[in-house]
């Protein structure tokens, strides 16, 4: 008998030492601990509730835990109250509760429930300092992309008008060298945006190699064997244009059109003339592609200087080389990457 008894109290010790260890834990624990009932009250809670939220332990005993969480937490908390009273564990759920100054503090739950006893076991965190340093990385992320797109779109505004100003600049220099010729000559500026520079010059040698120079501005930012194609048309182009379209004269004049897209560089030349026939050119190589050098026997006959090839040489440069119907207005394309249109 006395020993049943001895066994009885050792039994009964063991668990109020063990309660003893568990209170003390309980009541030292720096996270929010707590158990709530079924009903929807707190039934025990530490310490730790107090310098969290400001409250009394008996305050917040007193009421729903439900009227402490943020209006817009009240539905989600519910929830999943609901869910951990229905057997599930919750892991890392989030909510915010007030604390007794009016502000709120987001906290971090973990959840079990206990069915016999009617009760769900819970510790919280106070994750609002972390939230908000969150928040603020986050926030100053969006000012320094804010900032870093702003800077970018000044950067290419910028970037935008210094390259105008060099065109245009270009442009006054032809002026200004044309202007002191014998006879003066003039270039008539229809646009003189970087991506779309129009001039009209008159159908003379030296007018047409000094507006090369404004042309090439376009490209300056392309690869050396690009732009060398690119001038080595223009310039043959533009020359047959003055030379057999505008005879010369520096009365007439030559429509030049340059635009640069990002895919591609575009040019049209447009001269005073009448118009050719491919059929009529049996001085240019281009209409001799099996016999290479026919052509140079034609040319010695007719009195023309040595050359012929320049058609040619314009076709294997550029990937697009388009004539209106009389022949006197030409398209040529460069495109800037594999990619062509059909």
């Amino acid at each position: 008998m006395l020993a049943t008894v001895g066994a009885q109290i050792g039994r009964f010790m063991e668990r109020k030492r063990a309660e003893e260890e568990l209170d003390r834990f309980f009541t030292l624990s720096l996270d929010l601990m707590c158990v709530a009932g079924f009903d929807g009250y707190f039934k025990r809670l530490n310490p730790a509730w107090e310098r969290v939220l400001g409250y009394t332990v008996g305050e917040l005993l007193a009421r729903p835990y439900v009227d402490f969480v943020h209006p817009d937490d009240r539905a989600v908390t519910t929830d999943e109250a609901a869910k951990v009273r229905g057997g599930h564990q919750v892991l890392a759920f989030e909510n915010r509760y007030r604390h007794k100054n009016g502000s709120y503090r987001w906290l971090e739950w973990a959840a079990a429930p206990y069915p016999g006893e009617q009760v769900i076991y819970a510790a919280a965190r106070d994750i609002t300092d972390r939230k908000e340093a969150a928040e603020t990385i986050q926030r100053y992320s969006r000012d320094l992309a804010a900032a870093r797109k702003e800077g970018a779109e000044n950067a290419s505004r910028l970037k935008r008008l210094v390259n105008e100003l060099e065109v245009r600049d270009l442009l006054n220099v032809v002026q200004a060298a044309l202007q002191t010729s014998q006879p003066t000559e003039t270039v008539e500026v229809t646009s003189a945006v970087p991506r779309w520079v129009e001039v009209v010059v008159p159908c003379t040698r030296e007018a047409a190699e000094k507006i090369e120079t404004v042309v090439q501005r376009l490209g300056g930012d392309l690869p050396d064997e690009i732009i060398e194609s690119v001038s080595s048309a223009f310039k043959e182009l533009l020359l047959n244009a003055v030379e057999w379209g505008g005879q010369l004269d520096p009365n007439r004049k030559v429509r030049i059109a340059c635009l640069r897209t990002h895919r591609m560089l575009m040019y049209r030349i447009a001269d005073p003339g009448p118009g050719f026939r491919f059929d009529d050119l049996a001085h240019s190589a281009l209409s001799h592609p099996d016999e290479p050098f026919e052509h140079m026997r034609i040319r010695e006959e007719q009195g023309l200087r040595p050359g012929g090839f320049g058609l040619l040489m314009v076709r294997a440069s550029v990937d697009e080389l388009v004539y209106n119907e009389k022949h006197n207005e030409v398209v040529f394309i460069k495109y800037l990457d594999s990619a062509k249109d059909g």
